[in-house]
């Protein structure tokens, strides 16, 4: 082989090589390629997937999530954020300027001029309005955008939807408030019913000692009257405190409505005129009366607050017998007669929507500050208690009737019984020996005066200390102990335990300007104890007194 033909073969070798190198490398970049071609696609992948739970979370996000500028316009939101004002999409949302959401216009200056200060906000609160024009609660964290000159230009933030929380915060102050006021009502009434039972008592023995015809008589009469109804007040504060316990009984329901007419026209003032109508021979019916008087006080302040510029109040006694096949009205009663309440006022009414709610707590169509939301409920509360029924019927602009239903019975009401059944004074005279023990001077000296009158005698003490050492100089002799249940130091329960653990056949007689059932914690369960509410008169004193001597002898 020549040369020029081996030069060339080598030449053809190397460039063989050469190509079969370039194969390899072109193999090794195709498979760099593939390599990173996936790569970047799995890159991409993740980018989609981040991108996919980004706006998820932007749309899905309970947070209202906004970005705007300092004028007012929207440039971005989340559906949670065209929610929290009352608008159906986010671009519908957009369509408005921000600026016109503020509750108080003038804070939006305020807002950026903070913001402006500040450069962020957290936990900023603000009230807003919805685009129906209802006022909302917001709080959350705001982001200002700045030039390098320190301008504004864009505003980023979310906030949250406040609005149940506020109410509730609002209502649980309110109800804080109400049982401080509570507690003190129940305080005063304790003292004002220290103070009645001395006023009542002396205009009743005034009116004992003097003749009927008399001047002084006809004073002691009007007294006696004036602290009746002062009395009814006590016991409306009592109820007002919660210290009046539900206390069922045979009423008519007739002298309840009128026990109330003066205090309704005080109540409603001169541009609303009350009309009471009493149906005759209304027959009785077994309720707490003081609750009763509370349902028709709590329609009277709705029915005020619904006639501002005055009105008509109406309330209406009569009577109904549900059949066993009732028509529509009475569809959800039990069959049998009935004493019905209708009390009627001439005011805004309600429409359907507002009607099916009134009944609900805490709801009320009333101002912020102007109404707990709690009346109604507590209305109908006390009608199911009692076993009654309430129907509503309202219109627009005409007003609303409430009817009251109250199951009837055939007893006797109480007052007319216990009238029936008191004894004559001259029964009511002793001449064992009580212990008074009483801290209020006015209230122990009526009663010793009351019962020497009637021929006991009298021993008396201050407070728990002062009867033990009555006690222990004339335990023999002591038949009753009459005691107030609240003294200073120590109760009257207590002090009755420790003399009747000396002496176990003495009997007790306590006292209380609270009623029966606020003690009944302080007594085993099923224990019975004898007690006289104040204020009492002169007769039930004595009459309470002369009871409990004779049923211990019995």
């Amino acid at each position: 082989m020549k040369d020029n033909q081996k030069e060339y073969l080598k030449k053809l070798e190397q460039r063989i090589a050469e190509l079969e190198q370039a194969l390899k490398n072109c193999s090794t970049t195709e498979e760099t390629l593939k390599r990173e071609r996936a790569y970047y696609e799995e890159l991409l992948g993740n980018l989609s997937k981040d991108i996919e739970r980004y706006r998820q979370f932007f749309e899905e996000d309970l947070a209202g999530i906004f970005i705007t500028r300092p004028n007012g316009t929207l440039e971005e939101c989340n559906p949670a954020c065209a929610h929290i004002f009352g608008f159906d999409s986010v671009d519908d949302m957009k369509k408005v300027n921000l600026s016109t959401l503020y509750a108080h216009p003038e804070k939006r200056g305020d807002f950026l001029q903070l913001l402006r200060q500040e450069g962020k906000l957290t936990q900023w609160e603000m009230e807003l309005c919805r685009k129906d024009g209802s006022k909302i609660n917001v709080i959350g964290n705001v982001v200002g955008e700045f030039t390098g000159t320190g301008h504004l230009t864009r505003i980023k933030g979310y906030l949250f939807d406040i609005t149940e929380r506020k109410k509730l915060e609002g209502q649980f102050l309110h109800s804080q408030k109400m049982e401080a006021v509570g507690r003190l009502a129940g305080s005063l009434a304790h003292d004002f019913n220290n103070l009645l039972t001395v006023i009542t008592s002396y205009a009743d023995l005034v009116m004992l000692h003097s003749p009927q015809g008399k001047s002084i008589y006809k004073y002691a009469e009007e007294i006696r009257k004036a602290s009746d109804r002062a009395a009814w007040l006590a016991k409306q504060l009592l109820t007002f405190s919660h210290r009046q316990a539900f206390n069922p009984r045979v009423i008519d329901l007739n002298k309840v409505i009128g026990r109330l007419e003066e205090m309704l026209r005080r109540l409603l003032g001169q541009d609303i005129k009350l009309d009471v109508i009493t149906a005759e021979k209304l027959g009785s019916i077994r309720v707490d009366a003081g609750q009763i008087e509370q349902i028709v006080m709590n329609l009277a302040v709705n029915a005020k607050d619904a006639m501002p510029d005055g009105g008509r109040f109406t309330i209406e006694t009569g009577h109904v017998t549900v059949s066993a096949t009732p028509i529509k009205d009475y569809a959800d009663m039990q069959p049998g007669p009935y004493a019905l309440v209708a009390v009627t006022d001439t005011g805004c009414g309600m429409d359907e929507t507002i009607k099916d709610q009134i009944f609900e707590p805490f709801f009320t169509t009333k101002d912020k500050g102007k109404g707990t939301g709690l009346g109604l409920s507590t209305v109908y509360g006390i009608m199911k208690q009692s076993k009654g029924y309430i129907h509503v019927y309202s219109e627009a602009g005409i007003g609303t009737t409430f009817r009251l239903y109250f199951p009837r019975v055939d007893d006797v009401p109480a007052e007319e019984q216990a009238a029936q059944t008191a004894p004559a004074l001259s029964e009511l005279h002793g001449s064992e020996t009580v212990l008074i023990v009483e801290n209020e001077n006015a209230v122990r000296g009526l009663c010793r005066e009351v019962l020497e009158l009637m021929g006991y005698t009298i021993l008396e003490a201050q407070d728990a200390q002062d009867a033990l050492q009555v006690f222990k100089d004339h335990q023999e002799q002591i038949d009753l102990l009459l005691t107030d249940m609240i003294m200073p130091l120590e109760n009257g329960s207590t002090l009755a335990e420790a003399l009747q653990s000396q002496k176990p056949e003495m009997n007790v007689l306590y006292m209380s300007g609270y009623t029966k059932s606020f003690f009944a914690h302080e007594k085993t369960p099923g224990e019975t104890f004898e007690f006289l509410s104040k204020p009492f008169t002169a007769d039930e004193l004595a009459c309470k007194v002369r009871e409990v001597l004779d049923k211990k002898k019995q």
